[in-house]
């Protein structure tokens, strides 16, 4: 909880984040993103709702975090429905598993507002 990186002062910045633990399992899946995600707007200017992803992770079983990253960029694509995004967007998806294993994907995908196809 608090404020976005870089909006104010470092010093106003930590007098206002809350740190909190959080205990994870084996198969839990954390899904960051920014604000791009949850205002991504459809064709009737309607914002994106967590709800769709709230869904979606419900149901995902043996996935990477790529995988993650991915159906969440679907979720938003139908929800936008061929709507052009208006804000940048930035997804992280983890998932935890069981042992020690350390690994980092990096996936890119770059997509500028009203950039031709």
């Amino acid at each position: 909880k608090g404020v976005a990186i870089g909006i104010v002062p470092p010093a106003a910045f930590d007098s206002m984040i809350e740190q909190e633990e959080v205990e994870v399992r084996s198969g839990d899946l954390i899904l960051l993103t920014t604000d791009g995600v949850n205002e991504r707007r459809n064709d009737k200017l309607v914002e994106m709702t967590f709800d769709p992803l709230t869904d979606m992770m419900q149901d995902l079983k043996e996935i990477t975090g790529k995988d993650l990253v991915r159906r969440t960029l679907s979720v938003l694509d139908q929800h936008g429905n061929g709507t052009d995004q208006h804000d940048d967007i930035t997804i992280v998806g983890v998932v935890i598993k069981e042992h020690n294993e350390t690994r980092t994907v990096t996936d890119r995908t770059h997509a500028t507002v009203g950039e031709a196809a």
